[in-house]
């Protein structure tokens, strides 16, 4: 059975925000950083969940995968990479703190975690967000950053390897045909069409092409419905 109450499982190092935490506008940011031709953007990214099921997987039970569904999965992969995105997280990685819920359906925090870099998938680096969900609008924006203090003060640095990036994923459609978008801004001193490539050959790389691996795990692990592939 479907159920919304999963937040006992989220580790969060703090409960309480930094007045900057709460106070930083992540939407402004991304669109600022998208609207910057210095910058190399990928994306948008469109998977229409209901049609790429029927289409590619067997559930061993019935299922219709609603928007309802899509949104809680994708809030889930927010604060728990290491579980909906495991093949990019380092496992024991992710830390979270600074959780607020705002009474207009906003819910801020931060994270760390150790990805794979983009452009060197066999190496890991830190990666440091500052995270803010729009439960209105269904929409999660992810934005990197060179530091942040966590829940106990200690500051904490983003890998210097590659350039800061931010993610935008956000659910369109109707409550019984959901469909998921994301699009990837990174920070470069100019475009860098290196970067698109690789991104096009991860998302080749998953099981079918182009379908996010954390949307067969949630289906699996929340869900307790098993996916046979066709």
């Amino acid at each position: 059975m479907f159920q919304m109450s999963w937040k006992e499982e989220v580790i969060i190092m703090s409960k309480d925000s930094t007045a900057t935490a709460a106070d930083f506008d992540h939407e402004r940011e991304f669109e600022r950083a998208w609207a910057d031709p210095r910058y190399t953007r990928t994306g948008p990214f469109t998977v229409h969940v209901n049609e790429t099921l029927r289409q590619f997987f067997r559930p061993s039970k019935p299922l219709t995968f609603t928007r309802t569904m899509m949104w809680d999965n994708e809030v889930r992969k927010g604060w728990r990479p290491d579980i909906y995105i495991a093949s990019a997280i380092l496992p024991g990685s992710v830390r979270n703190w600074g959780g607020t819920h705002s009474a207009d359906g906003v819910e801020t925090f931060e994270r760390v975690s150790m990805q794979r870099q983009w452009l060197s998938p066999q190496e890991y680096g830190s990666v440091v967000e500052r995270v803010r969900a729009y439960h209105k609008e269904h929409k999660i924006v992810f934005i990197g950053t060179s530091e942040l203090r966590d829940g106990s003060g200690t500051l904490v640095r983003a890998d210097i390897k590659q350039p800061l990036f931010y993610i935008e994923h956000w659910v369109e459609g109707t409550e019984n045909e959901p469909v998921a978008n994301w699009r990837t801004v990174h920070l470069t001193e100019q475009p860098n069409p290196v970067l698109p490539e690789a991104i096009g050959h991860m998302l080749k790389s998953w099981k079918p092409p182009g379908f996010p691996e954390f949307i067969p795990i949630y289906i699996e692990r929340d869900l307790n419905i098993k996916l046979e592939p066709r």
